[in-house]
């Protein structure tokens, strides 16, 4: 009896050990947690610590879920243009919103884009660890990807003329197929004829040839960038790898074809120069491919997805596309198929078609600026470590109140042409800014126009359902895209009686 008693004295003291030991350490927890959410705080003169739950993940699920409502909660807290602090995943992240701060970023040299970009070239185009070194070191200085960037930025100029004729005979050739009355849906559309006008214009034919439905290919890629950016291996994704393996390829078979064709390439002379610096340092055919992926994206999905907001929102609103068209018959002369490009680029002659385009760039576009810190440096009168990243987000400032004045979330096609002013604001930064501001934007906006005045020239539109909203959060490229890529809204498309017009 003894024994039994001394057993079960055993357990009782093994058990309330256990429940000891148990509720200690769920009060530690409980305290660390309660430490990082109630008094998170950064060391020496960083901007403040927005507060949060769990050690090391920081705020890396609310950012994954709704980035919009933490920089919400961020505003409520430390006002509208202070800068904070998140933790994702361990790393410290800086928010800055006000425009001297985030130019200072910009020009700070020990604030470095790079990082990033050669992230997103493994994660999301595939190059691989071995491809990535030789981008981030090479023959040059300041690494391969630099060299590869001044080689698109200095052949880019000289590229815009012949690319225009390109994609204005790319145009004219789909149009010319375009016979019957049919519905359709906008977004696939206006992304299929501008995109492939594009490919032709920039790359060659033999992209489209190797893949006739590659403007398809390129949507369901698109799609997959939040799969490839959280680093999935390819058992774990084996279908959004498929997609970009079969975009490679084509690529591959592209750049070999257009190689062997010497001096009569049809890639445009930013895209051939870019691929023959990186061929001759060293980088591998299949890495070759897979980076020139980043120039078709690029060329691209800014394009495309632009274009289809212009478009839905002139055939929507029957007033607006009647003053479009308006100006758009006028660069029409006799019958003569293409439209007088000086007039078109102009916004003196174009104000309504302009005005619209600077606010589709004010409302849809998503690219924040972003820098890695590769030293300890200062923004302002903040410490900045090594490590940090910065980040100066642009959706969330182009519909703010105090930037953009009144209604600011809401679409107002003539917003520039009442406040022509707001072009000048240095939070109108659809295409970047500093060094890395985007080399390709003066074209980007001669083929949005050109796609435009074609379409209404040759085309009556008429829409079929509400304008989609903006896919918030969706991982991207430039512009914020239409939820689940605009199903439910169409249009009906007739050629439209040009003769009947001009008379």
């Amino acid at each position: 009896m003894e024994d039994l008693w001394i057993e079960a004295s055993r357990q009782i003291s093994t058990t309330s050990t256990t429940r000891l030991l148990i509720g200690t350490v769920a009060l530690l927890m409980i305290s660390w947690f309660a430490f990082g959410k109630l008094f998170a705080r950064n060391s020496g003169r960083e901007p403040p610590m927005l507060p949060y739950w769990v050690p090391f993940i920081g705020h890396a699920f609310q950012a994954a879920m709704d980035v919009n409502s933490l920089l919400s909660d961020a505003k409520e807290r430390f006002g509208v243009w202070s800068p904070f602090t998140l933790i994702i995943l361990g790393r410290k992240v800086h928010i800055f919103k006000e425009h001297e701060e985030i130019a200072e970023i910009i020009r700070n040299r020990a604030l470095d884009f790079s990082p990033f970009v050669l992230w997103w070239i493994h994660n999301v185009f595939g190059v691989s660890q071995a491809g990535v070194h030789q981008l981030r070191t090479g023959p040059h200085a300041q690494g391969l990807v630099y060299k590869a960037h001044l080689v698109f930025q200095k052949e880019i100029k000289p590229s815009v003329e012949p690319v225009t004729t390109k994609f204005l005979a790319a145009l004219r050739t789909r149009i010319a197929e375009e016979t019957q009355s049919k519905t359709v849906s906008c977004y696939r559309w206006t992304r299929n004829i501008a995109g492939i006008a594009a490919i032709r214009a920039i790359h060659g034919p033999v992209l489209v040839e190797e893949l006739p439905n590659v403007m398809s290919v390129m949507a369901e890629y698109e799609d997959c960038f939040k799969s490839f950016s959280s680093g999935k291996p390819r058992f774990l994704a084996q279908r959004e790898y498929a997609i970009r393996d079969t975009l490679v390829k084509a690529m591959k078979k592209t750049n070999a074809v257009e190689q062997a064709k010497g001096l009569n390439s049809d890639m445009a002379p930013f895209v051939t120069n870019r691929n023959r610096v990186t061929r001759e340092s060293g980088l591998s055919e299949d890495d070759c491919a897979t980076f020139s992926l980043g120039v078709l994206t690029a060329t691209l999905t800014n394009l495309t997805i632009t274009s289809f907001w212009m478009i839905a929102h002139i055939i929507s609103d029957p007033v607006l596309k009647a003053k479009i068209t308006t100006e758009i018959d006028a660069l029409y002369v006799g019958n003569n198929s293409d439209p007088d490009l000086a007039k078109l680029f102009d916004t003196a002659s174009m104000p309504i078609l302009h005005a619209l385009l600077k606010e589709v760039f004010r409302f849809y576009a998503s690219s924040p600026t972003i820098r890695v810190a590769v030293e300890n440096t200062k923004i302002g009168t903040y410490d900045i470590k090594k490590g940090s990243i910065l980040l100066a987000p642009i959706r969330q400032t182009n519909v703010d109140s105090d930037v953009f004045g009144k209604n600011p979330e809401k679409f107002q096609s003539d917003r520039f042409l009442l406040e022509p002013e707001l072009e000048r604001s240095p939070y109108n930064r659809p295409y970047g800014g500093g060094i890395h501001k985007c080399p390709g934007r003066f074209l980007a906006n001669r083929e949005i126009f050109m796609f435009v005045a074609m379409m209404l020239r040759n085309f009556e539109f008429e829409a079929i359902g509400q304008i989609p909203i903006a896919e918030e959060g969706k991982y991207g490229s430039g512009m914020v895209t239409p939820e689940d890529m605009g199903e439910g809204f169409n249009m009906k498309i007739s050629p439209r009686l040009i003769k009947s017009v001009l008379a």
